[in-house]
């Protein structure tokens, strides 16, 4: 039983078993901190898209409103529909279209609707097409931190779609 102490071979198996165990230990070692670097490099890399994040707001915060979405046809956003309902823009559009269908274009056939926005926009450029609500105008435009033209873009849109829908309620085709 004592021979396996003195063959060289046991040395050397034991070293071996030895090294191993060392190399096993130093990978598992290597792997930890190789993880907690892993591991804060993340949350490092978790701050810096917080930080982004947080100054793509602010980027976003410092643009200018809008008024209307820029689709085709243009469309009111949810700020405008507030503001329009604030100057209770739809009735003042459903009672500007009927003078304006009914003395001011009086029409045989409904305009493309590209042309009766156009008319729509000249209409409301005009200095006294919009007097009876002008003082609203000015205080929502105040109110909701906007340029006056913002605000007329809203009443026009409403121009727009009171006249549309006016013409085709009374029957007339459109134009093609």
């Amino acid at each position: 039983m004592e021979s396996w102490l003195t063959n060289p071979t046991t040395y050397i198996l034991i070293l071996g078993v030895l090294g191993a165990l060392y190399g096993v230990g130093l990978f598992i070692f290597k792997v930890g901190e190789w993880k907690g670097n892993v591991d804060k490099s993340l949350n490092s890399f978790k701050d810096i898209m917080e930080e982004i994040r947080s100054n793509f707001r602010e980027i976003l915060n410092r643009l200018p409103k809008s008024t209307y979405q820029g689709s085709s046809p243009i469309a009111l956003t949810d700020l405008s529909e507030k503001i329009s309902d604030e100057l209770d823009a739809k009735s003042w559009a459903k009672q500007k279209a009927k003078y304006l269908i009914s003395y001011e274009i009086k029409p045989v056939k409904i305009l493309p609707e590209f042309q009766i926005q156009e008319y729509c926009e000249e209409f409301v450029e005009k200095e006294d097409a919009l007097a009876d609500i002008d003082l609203e105008i000015r205080k929502s435009s105040y109110e909701h931190g906007l340029n006056r033209e913002q605000v007329v873009a809203v009443v026009m849109i409403e121009l727009r779609d009171a006249m549309i829908n006016l013409l085709e309620e009374h029957g007339f085709e459109q134009e093609t």
